[in-house]
């Protein structure tokens, strides 16, 4: 576990001087919003921006992270409150879970996500909830979790006990939310899902993911028309936005060369959720209802608690809900950052292979290119039969297989071979002191 933490002070006090003029209380009021909004601006540019990450031990197992993320603001009486952000993984290591509650034993007040009916919740008169009784997870949720070999949230963790209170919208308040904004309604079907990621691949497929120009997007449609499109496109997407080589390429092809299915199916898994914090997807929009509005919810539950008087206090969400707590948290509450700690979600070890990972690696380029070649040359044979026997009309829809084929392997290359929200050198520094 990495530890960085530094200490600093953002309190202040503003004496106001008898006898003062207006024009010099109108200049100090000026004074104090414009240091108010630098000092925001400068935590903004500070601001964490990963809360899940995948990192190698000193062992040298490949291992999926979360974050704890600190911070500090000022109660209601002005002594120092903590709130600690707990990134959450839903499924995972048993121990995950368990270092998760020892973390939280100490906390005067635990607040955590949860989506269930209004019949599982009970509120007291000043509308904090509380479950009613221990949930325990669905079928589909422990069938998914055992097919990586890893148990759900809900079965290693127990989230109806003293001290614990619910910070999330019920279910039916969700729907209604998500009718309103016209939004694919959360638990109706597996359509809206499902509508919900082909609008993101499209956004990728058409615009990239710097959402250029119309120049640049002109660029990104004449490749479509070349062999390998899925190269050239991550090429550009590379060149205009950044981003590095994912972690678990080479451990991911050790495995494979080893024929080790489960360590693989883990890595991908691990790296899609990593993959899901860069920006332009709809699963981190803080405009949407799942992660707007139940973030609303968290902070003011987090607001309560600090008007009850707690001195600290743990939020346990989803890690893809962290960035925009975390802003929430400095621009609403004014607390900052002092540093953060990481907890295993799950690991993976490697195993030999018989083939070193690198020249696997290679060896799958070279095969990838070839393949793409002889589909390009085939396609294009048909495309000309078509055109020649059935005229321009036949001849385009033609090319349409070719087309999915390959947005199909530029989506998946895309989330599993680069970072997109790290640069080629960029190395984790430590955070400085917020005056």
């Amino acid at each position: 576990v990495n530890v960085r933490t530094t200490s600093s002070s953002s309190t202040g006090a503003f004496a106001l001087v008898a006898g003062c003029d207006m024009i010099g209380l109108g200049r100090n009021s000026k004074n104090v919003l414009a240091s108010r909004q630098e000092k925001v601006s400068r935590r903004r540019s500070q601001a964490q921006t990963r809360f899940l990450r995948i990192e190698r031990s000193k062992e040298g197992r490949v291992e999926l992270q979360s974050a704890v993320a600190r911070f500090f603001g000022t109660g209601k009486d002005g002594s120092q409150v903590q709130v600690d952000l707990v990134s959450l993984v839903h499924v995972a290591e048993g121990e995950y879970y368990r270092r998760i509650q020892e973390q939280c034993a100490s906390c005067d007040r635990v607040l955590f996500e949860m989506i269930t009916t209004r019949e599982n919740v009970k509120a007291d008169h000043d509308g904090r909830k509380t479950l009613k009784h221990r949930m325990f997870p669905t079928a589909q949720q422990i069938q998914t979790a055992g097919a990586y070999g890893l148990t759900s949230q809900l079965q290693s963790m127990d989230c109806f006990r003293e001290g614990w209170y619910l910070a999330d919208l019920e279910k039916e308040e969700v729907q209604k939310l998500q009718e309103r904004a016209q939004e694919a309604v959360w638990g109706a079907s597996a359509w809206g899902s499902c509508a919900q990621n082909i609008t993101d691949a499209l956004r990728l497929l058409v615009g990239g993911r710097s959402r250029g120009t119309v120049k640049d997007k002109l660029v990104r449609a004449l490749l479509w028309i070349t062999p390998c499109p899925e190269a050239g496109l991550l090429l550009l997407d590379w060149a205009w936005q950044g981003g590095r080589p994912a972690p678990i390429l080479l451990p991911l092809a050790s495995a494979l060369l080893a024929l080790d299915y489960p360590a693989s199916q883990k890595l991908v898994f691990a790296q899609d959720l990593v993959s899901g914090q860069a920006s332009g997807f709809t699963a981190t929009d803080p405009e949407t209802t799942l992660i707007g509005k139940r973030n609303e919810a968290a902070i003011a539950a987090v607001s309560q608690a600090i008007e009850d008087g707690c001195k600290r206090i743990a939020v346990l969400y989803g890690g893809l809900h962290m960035k925009d707590l975390s802003r929430r948290l400095e621009v609403e509450l004014d607390f900052y950052q002092t540093g953060e700690e990481w907890n295993v979600v799950w690991g993976v070890d490697r195993r030999p292979a018989t083939l070193p990972a690198a020249v696997g690696l290679a060896v799958a380029c070279l095969a990838l290119l070839g393949i793409d070649a002889f589909d390009w040359f085939n396609t294009l044979a048909i495309v000309v039969e078509s055109w020649a026997t059935s005229g321009p009309y036949a001849a385009s829809l033609s090319v349409l297989p070719y087309l999915l084929r390959h947005a199909i392997v530029y989506l998946s290359l895309g989330r599993w071979l680069l970072e997109w929200d790290r640069e080629l050198f960029q190395e984790e520094r430590a955070r400085p002191a917020v005056d």
